[in-house]
């Protein structure tokens, strides 16, 4: 895996391009509404996005199909010290499907336990819990990991 990152014109600033010519612009200015990410909040997308990958393709191979997934992901850090780490980290994940609760449960934690790589990393500072909610009915409430 390779990132460069660019300068931009614009003062703090900065274009990320990955091997495939993916782009992200990365700038802590949130003053200016234009499509960039922070780069803590890059951390959060890489755990939903990790999750989510891990989440359907585990349900999948056991022959069970996701008709929709989506993730909350809340960072709470240890301000005012630096660095400002994360120290709790929430998912709220909200499938739909036609799905047992016990195969969904196990498909998360299986996921954040062992297969996804940005959960691993952010153990090291931060506690991670999650919420899920199966076909609109919450079944599980603020479950660490």
């Amino acid at each position: 895996m390779q990132i460069i990152l660019k300068k931009s014109i614009k003062e703090g600033y900065f274009k990320t391009l990955d091997e495939y010519g993916n782009e992200v612009w990365v700038s802590n200015n949130r003053e200016v509404e234009e499509k960039q990410s922070s780069p803590m909040g890059l951390f959060l997308r890489g755990i939903a996005g990790c999750c989510a990958i891990d989440i359907t393709s585990i349900l999948h191979k056991q022959r069970y199909e996701v008709d929709d997934l989506e993730m909350h992901v809340k960072g709470m850090r240890s301000s005012p010290s630096i660095p400002n780490v994360f120290t709790s980290i929430h998912l709220l994940i909200l499938v739909k499907g036609d799905i047992p609760l016990i195969k969904v449960k196990r498909a998360i934690e299986l996921s954040l336990s062992r297969y996804c790589s940005a959960a691993a990393i952010l153990k090291k500072t931060a506690k991670i819990y999650y919420s899920l909610e199966l076909n609109e009915i919450k079944e599980v409430e603020q479950k660490p990991i």
